[in-house]
């Protein structure tokens, strides 16, 4: 989808901005909850710069038995906004 899409839809704008400020917050809730990898180290010119990455992976192991779909996520998962 292009930027100019979304910029020229107003609901869709505000769409993708929700589902960024949700996602950001999850992605960090999962570092910071023994589901993140190993710390990489990045060497950049000046300096070593640690990374820290979410672990999904461990996150699906862990609920992936126990999740359940909600009615919101079933209603996310079929609008149109999903499938174009």
């Amino acid at each position: 989808m292009l930027l100019q899409e979304i910029e020229s839809d107003p609901d869709l704008k505000r769409l993708v901005f929700e589902f960024f400020y949700c996602f950001s917050r999850f992605e960090f809730s999962l570092k910071a909850n023994e589901h993140a990898k190993k710390n990489r180290k990045v060497h950049s010119e000046e300096n070593e710069i640690h990374k820290v990455a979410a672990d999904w992976g461990k996150f699906w192991r862990t609920y992936e038995k126990s999740y359940v779909l909600s009615s919101e996520a079933r209603e996310l998962l079929s609008s149109h906004y999903y499938y174009k």
